[in-house]
């Protein structure tokens, strides 16, 4: 990024701090399993009555509203010698004819005051949502939206939740004193809960994507979604959709994907979260969004990051999580950042030094401009024709059962080194057909390396000799001609190969690089090295399979007799003519003839010279003079 943005020009900066949009900053009291810790209380719990065998309540206690003392079972009460006077006065007195203990008797004292709670009309469906609520409303002195409201398995009794002690207990205090249509007096129960959990059906859908409308400005294509649990249009409409529930990101992320694909800034602050996987669908579904607000979360590592590394994001805020604390020094805390969001230029509102970026196109607009992949290279077509008809001639002789013939092929002061690669050593395949004459540089002694290099046409001809008859596949060269010009030619050759005498007939990989110079009326091998190795499994599935249909067995990777289609210059002919006659031992004027007839294909030339010459239909004057 060519220049910093401004502390103004920061979507998250302008958006999430817009005074015109609704803040929310309800406190959010959700408690989550084990975090509850009782206080110890040194305090007397009241003070001791004379003659009675009891303490007083104190205010310490977690009285009752209404003026409700807590309630004491009657059995204990007489365990624990309380009689006449000394039993504890109100509507739940115990003794004969009292009534028994009150459906809230199981609530603990000291209850934290943000807990959630669950309260439960008894036989609430009888009288319906409107009456309920409106009647719990006339009588307390704040009004309240109770929140899931729905019906108790028994099909009988409703319940709800309420995010508040004081509410719960307000609630508790209206047990037996509203007046139902059928003359019994409404009975409410009340215990703790954990936070209710909300089926995210469609018509929860459609309040979400509202909220959602109501959150998103499109002047900077922004969404503000801090302390969503809080929002007040969805607790107007009786739910809890918190953002640590995966079903409700999940909807979330769906609408804007659906919607709101566009958007560039998200604030997700104060949300309680613990885990950004499922915000994953952002990466691939909104690639305008550079702006991202997770501070005040519950992310306790770095490494949460992860799920979205690879954003484009330019501004990022994290302060208040845990993460934070994890790094002692800044530089650590900004390269780990950067490493995920390379791009970021604004970290928890603080502006960075410019990232260090190298100018890299797009990679489809870079593919574009890479040359074409070619399976082999030649540095002219001439070089080509003449390496071409080199290997069709020398492995020919050399796939031969005796290999005498490659006496003229090579020259008087030429050198030749072979370099075996070993297998894995879990691989069953060791190459032993071809160790003795192996010089490799890693395998082999230093004092070996200079007597395994075979110099003289004698020495490497009887190095040849003593190598596996193969077979090799054609099909499989990959031909590279780097250097060509008068004095010299390098050609390089892969493929693979099988050997002929081996029991189950392996495959090999190998690879050839020949020096030829010119000799004669042709080329010879000045130098040679020979590298042999294992075949992958991929080679070996390919090995000696049909070629394409084209009538060269080299045609479909540029090996073998020039193409058709190619200019064969006059040069070319006549070096052809030269060759064929250094092969059959014709003159160069019944060579000529031959290629004439065949259209210059040196490859048919040849097979045909061959069969004419087996039935001896080949005149003698068209061969040299002994």
């Amino acid at each position: 990024m060519s220049q910093q943005r401004g502390r103004d020009q920061s979507y998250i900066v302008k958006t999430f701090r817009n005074p015109n949009a609704a803040q929310f900053y309800e406190h959010d009291d959700r408690s989550s399993r084990g975090t509850r810790h009782r206080q110890a209380n040194f305090k007397a719990r009241g003070k001791f009555l004379r003659g009675r065998g009891r303490f007083q309540p104190s205010l310490d206690d977690d009285a009752e509203m209404g003026g409700r003392r807590p309630y004491v079972q009657f059995g204990e009460e007489r365990r624990r010698g309380m009689r006449g006077r000394g039993r504890p006065r109100g509507p739940h007195r115990g003794g004969r004819g009292g009534a028994g203990p009150p459906y809230n008797s199981h609530r603990p004292p000291n209850a934290a005051l943000g807990s959630w709670f669950k309260v439960i009309i008894r036989y609430g469906q009888t009288y319906g949502k409107e009456f309920v609520v409106n009647s719990l409303n006339e009588n307390l002195s704040e009004p309240f939206l109770p929140i899931g409201y729905t019906k108790e398995s028994n099909q009988k009794d409703v319940h709800f939740f309420v995010e508040n002690k004081m509410m719960a207990d307000a609630l508790l205090a209206l047990d037996q004193r509203i007046q139902t249509p059928n003359g019994f007096k409404m009975r409410i129960i009340t215990k703790r809960s954990e936070p209710p959990m909300l089926t995210v059906d469609d018509g929860v859908k459609t309040e979400l994507q509202q909220a959602l409308s109501n959150r998103y400005t499109p002047a900077n294509r922004t969404l503000n979604l801090g302390q969503f649990h809080a929002d007040p249009y969805i607790r107007g409409k009786g739910l809890y959709l918190p953002l640590s529930r995966q079903n409700v990101v999940s909807a979330v992320i769906d609408i804007i994907v659906a919607n709101i694909p566009e958007v560039m800034g998200i604030n997700l602050s104060k949300n309680k979260l613990t885990s950004l996987v499922p915000f994953k669908p952002l990466k691939n579904s909104c690639a305008d969004l550079k702006a991202l607000d997770l501070s005040h979360n519950l992310m306790g590592t770095v490494g949460l990051l992860d799920s979205l590394s690879g954003m484009p994001l330019v501004e990022l805020n994290l302060d208040g999580n845990k993460l934070c604390d994890g790094f002692t020094e800044k530089a650590d805390y900004i390269s780990a950042v950067r490493k995920r969001f390379p791009k970021i230029v604004l970290l928890d509102n603080v502006e960075l030094p410019p990232p260090i970026e190298f100018d890299v196109e797009d990679d489809s607009v870079a593919a574009k401009k890479l040359p074409e992949s070619k399976s082999s290279f030649f540095c002219g077509s001439q070089p080509r024709d003449i390496a071409l008809m080199f290997l069709k001639q020398y492995f020919d002789v050399f796939d031969a059962d005796k290999r005498d013939a490659l006496m003229d092929a090579y020259h008087e002061r030429c050198r030749f080194s072979l370099s075996v690669s070993l297998p894995p050593r879990n691989s069953s395949d060791r190459l032993h057909t071809w160790m003795s004459d192996s010089r490799n540089l890693q395998r082999t002694a230093r004092e070996r390396q200079a007597a395994l290099l075979r110099s003289g046409k004698l020495e490497v001809l009887g190095a040849l000799a003593r190598l596996p008859k193969t077979q090799h596949d054609s099909n499989s060269f990959t031909v590279d001609v780097p250097v060509a010009n008068e004095r010299l030619m390098q050609i390089s050759v892969c493929g693979v190969l099988k050997e002929r005498e081996e029991r189950h007939t392996p495959v090999r990989a190998f690879s050839r690089v020949f020096v030829i110079v010119p000799h004669g009326q042709g080329f010879c091998v000045i130098n040679e090295m020979l590298v042999v190795t294992p075949a992958t499994t991929e080679q070996i599935k390919a090995a000696f399979k049909p070629s394409a249909p084209t009538p060269s067995p080299g045609a479909a990777t540029g090996v073998g007799a020039p193409a058709a289609a190619a200019p064969i210059t006059d040069d070319v002919r006549r070096r052809m003519a030269e060759q064929l006659t250094a092969v059959s031992g014709m003159n160069v004027a019944w060579s000529v003839k031959c290629l004439e007839e065949n259209a210059y294909n040196y490859e048919r030339a040849v097979q045909v010279f061959a069969q004419l010459k087996q039935e001896n239909k080949v005149p003698p004057e068209a061969f040299l003079p002994a």
